[in-house]
C-alpha cells in the first residue's frame, strides 16, 4: 500500500529546505524546525558575532542533548516499570 507522502518547505536559519515526507510526520518535522530556530535564535542573541557555524553546533549539541536525557529518562522509567512488576509478583508469592 502506497503511504500518503507530500513535500514542505521548511525554513531554518536564513536557508529554505524542501523535504518529502510521509504525511503523518508533517507536524514532527514543523516542530522540529520550530525547536531548531528556537535554539538558533537564543545562542544567536545570547553570544552575538560568533560565526554561524558555532550557533549551528551549539543548537545540534542541545537538541542531541536533550534527546540522549530523554532516552535516559525513557529506559529508566521501563526499569522502574519493570521492577514494579516483579515486586508485586513476589509480594503474591509471600
Amino acid at each position: 500500500m502506497p503511504q500518503d507522502n507530500l513535500t514542505i518547505t521548511l525554513f531554518v536559519g536564513s536557508r529554505e529546505y524542501k523535504y518529502p515526507i510521509p504525511r503523518a510526520h508533517e507536524e514532527a518535522y514543523r516542530s522540529a524546525a520550530q525547536l531548531i530556530n528556537e535554539k538558533l535564535a537564543r545562542y544567536t542573541e545570547k553570544f552575538p558575532g560568533r560565526p554561524d557555524q558555532e550557533y549551528i553546533m551549539a543548537t545540534m549539541f542541545d537538541v542531541a542533548v536533550r534527546l540522549v536525557r530523554g532516552q535516559i529518562e525513557q529506559d529508566a522509567t521501563e526499569v522502574f516499570k519493570s521492577l514494579k512488576l516483579l515486586n508485586e509478583e513476589i509480594s503474591e508469592v509471600m
